[in-house]
This record gives structure tokens, C-alpha cells and sequence, in this order.
């Protein structure tokens, strides 16, 4: 995996931690979708549970 996507990864993580943030980050635009970022995350092993993706995914709208 390359060092800029590592750094994305990283981050990503980081925001994950605080679900509002990324709401916000959708919400602004900054995003388009949290789903995606969510999935992508899980295919390289970060662990998030059932219930804390659903509620972000509920407040997220999708």
C-alpha cells in the first residue's frame, strides 16, 4: 500500500472514532457518501462494530 494512502487510511481512522465527524464531513460536502469510506476501511481490517455503523450510517441518511 502506498505512503499517501496509508496517510488517508490513517486519518480516516481518526475520524471514525468521532461519528460525527464524519457526518459533518458529509454534511459540508466534503464527502459524498459514508458508506463507501466505511466498506473501504473494512476491507483493510479496520474493525468497527454492527450497531456503531448503523447508527452512523442512520444519521448519515443512507
Amino acid at each position: 500500500m502506498s505512503h499517501y494512502l496509508d496517510k488517508i487510511l490513517l486519518k480516516l481512522k481518526k475520524i471514525l472514532k468521532m461519528p460525527n465527524r464524519i457526518i459533518i464531513a458529509k454534511q459540508m460536502g466534503i464527502i459524498q457518501a459514508v458508506k463507501p469510506i466505511i466498506e473501504k476501511l473494512e476491507a483493510v481490517d479496520f474493525r468497527i462494530s454492527e450497531k456503531l455503523k448503523k447508527q452512523i450510517l442512520d444519521k448519515a441518511s443512507e
